[in-house]
């Protein structure tokens, strides 16, 4: 049976893996079940079955929108654009989904416009984007300000996770 995550967290590792990161830990922090590529992906495993599985089998989509997210590569071409685009791939997959929940977080960029996307994932640039604010937002208030949209399973997953985190702490051969 697949592994069925709470959130799905997407971004560039260029300039989008430390907040990703960062936010992941928080979530998960508060019991949510996060899939994090540099955690989740099996070494050897099938990359691009097991992170489409990923973005299926989740109940939030987060995109951290970085400059590079949409941006040029050294080569001079937008990466959303061009075949295989990881990017691109989990942005569709997610579209894709009836059972997902995109919340876009743009850090230090303008998020995209339909039109600078590909014809597949335009409707992406619809999305209410939070616009991060370095001098005023934390991990914990972005946390804050989309926890109260996540579907029900996912805020009834994070009590279970946090009901599952303190009974591993009891120590049953205590004899107090």
């Amino acid at each position: 049976m697949e592994q069925r995550y709470d959130i799905f967290i997407s971004y560039r590792r260029e300039d989008g893996a430390e907040f990703a990161e960062g936010l992941g830990m928080a979530l998960s922090n508060k019991g949510y079940r996060v899939f994090f590529d540099k955690h989740n992906l099996r070494v050897g495993g099938n990359f691009p079955k097991e992170l489409s599985s990923a973005v299926c089998n989740c109940y939030e989509f987060i995109s951290i929108v970085t400059p590079s997210y949409c941006g040029i590569n050294r080569n001079g071409n937008k990466r959303i654009l061009e075949p295989g685009d990881w990017v691109h791939e989990e942005i569709k997959t997610a579209l894709g989904s009836e059972n997902t929940q995109i919340f876009p977080i743009s850090i230090d960029c303008v998020p995209p416009q339909g039109q600078s996307l590909p014809s597949d994932i335009s409707e992406f640039a619809d999305k209410n984007f939070i616009l991060y604010n370095r001098a005023y937002d934390t991990y914990e208030k972005i946390v804050e300000r989309i926890e109260p949209d996540f579907c029900e399973a996912t805020r009834e997953n994070a009590t279970i996770g946090k009901i599952s985190d303190l009974l591993a702490t009891v120590d049953v051969n205590d004899s107090r």
